[in-house]
């Protein structure tokens, strides 16, 4: 996904190591800790447009950024030193990259983006990179049509290792979304499922698979005044059962949403000016608890990566609501045990039923589509493999 300039990261590194990334105008900085030491911040890079970050099994530290130059980096950091290289480099009035995602997943590194080409071509071309070996191979998904202030896609993956890609298209008025799996083992897409039957003009706010396998995502609709919930099991990908579908709350404007699990207790959180409200379901979505508002007067954009928090183990990394004290962080949805005075936390009913109060209308169908490698188009001719000119390294933290 993308970070936007006011999203700060911080990654617990096994080795108890704490890096702190975050921008400052188009410049990208981090502080690292180690205990109680805290080092000087140092800069990465130097006018980015959009960046992303992960860590890997091995505690490794991937980035990857856009410049404004119309160049993809990729950053890799481990042994006290970081490498890099250029992945593709394209002319910015032409060519428009504004959307990427990294991620890592037992020991494979997975790179997505979205290639635009301007001014008059609006189809949107997805390309997935991933490592084997030394060799970057690379996928590309069919065109798809360019929306405005619009996520173009949302990526996920269950702890084995599959990976889930998810995208809209418009077709005769009717809006439809494609789901896309990669199997690990295999290191192949198989399969395509088309979801149909969304009759609004729906927008996906978030996508996010539970330590249970199942598939949940938030979204909103112009038409509509209430922000959505639906989920199925993967297992139930191809029968034809429908979708369960919720309502949330009522939509706002200027809103954003988190969506995330700890300790088997799905957090919707979202964040309106200086007003915070939350609520959870104990049973993966099926039921959702009245929300509570938080009153702050200074919050931030937080993404937390690492194998745990607080000493307990996360099964991935988790994107919320938070502020940060003197590098210190408290999170919602991770830190709502802790009392603090300046804190004030209020149960709202939001007059809406959770179980059974089912927009008839988005309800979803699907329709399978099994492929394997077919569904992908001809790569264009300047779309070339890269090869990487970083060597395998050498594990050299000690995961404690």
């Amino acid at each position: 996904m993308n970070l936007n300039k006011q999203t700060h990261i911080f990654i617990n590194k096994d080795d108890k190591e704490m890096f702190h990334f975050y921008m400052k105008e188009t410049s990208l900085y981090y502080k690292k800790r180690n205990g109680t030491i805290l080092q000087e911040e140092i800069k990465l890079v130097d006018k980015i447009k959009i960046y992303d970050i992960t860590l890997d099994d091995r505690d490794y530290i991937h980035l990857i950024c856009v410049t404004e130059k119309g160049e993809l980096w990729y950053f890799m950091y481990g042994k006290n030193k970081w490498e890099k290289i250029m992945l593709k480099k394209f002319p910015p009035k032409v060519n428009q990259i504004d959307y990427i995602h990294i991620v890592s997943v037992n020991e494979m590194v997975h790179i997505f983006y979205s290639f635009l080409s301007l001014p008059h071509n609006q189809l949107l071309r997805i390309v997935h990179l991933h490592k084997n070996r030394l060799n970057w191979k690379i996928n590309y998904f069919q065109s798809i049509i360019f929306m405005k202030k619009e996520v173009p896609y949302w990526v996920d993956y269950v702890i084995n290792g599959d990976l889930f890609l998810l995208y809209k298209m418009k077709k005769n008025n009717k809006v439809m979304l494609y789901l896309h799996s990669y199997v690990q083992k295999d290191r192949l897409w198989k399969q395509m499922i088309k979801i149909e039957a969304f009759e609004k003009n729906i927008n996906i706010e978030n996508f996010f698979i539970d330590s249970r396998n199942n598939i949940h995502f938030i979204y909103t609709s112009e038409e509509l005044s209430s922000v959505f919930h639906t989920c199925k099991n993967i297992k139930d990908l191809s029968k034809n059962m429908k979708w369960y579908n919720s309502i949330l709350r009522h939509k706002e404007k200027n809103t954003i949403y988190k969506f995330f699990e700890k300790e088997e207790k799905l957090w919707f959180i979202w964040k309106k000016e200086d007003e915070i409200g939350y609520k959870y379901s104990t049973d993966y979505g099926i039921n959702w608890t009245e929300y509570k508002r938080l009153k702050k007067n200074k919050v931030f954009d937080i993404y937390y990566i690492g194998s745990t928090y607080r000493e307990q183990p996360i099964l991935k990394p988790f994107h919320t609501i938070g502020n940060i004290q003197e590098e210190e962080i408290y999170l919602i949805g991770m830190d709502n045990d802790i009392v603090r005075e300046e804190d004030k936390e209020e149960a709202v009913k939001d007059n809406i039923i959770n179980k059974g109060d089912l927009h008839k209308e988005n309800n979803f169908s699907e329709k399978i589509i099994v492929e394997e490698e077919m569904y992908f188009r001809s790569p264009p001719e300047k779309e070339e493999r890269k090869e990487s000119v970083l060597k395998k390294i050498t594990k050299y933290f000690n995961k404690k």
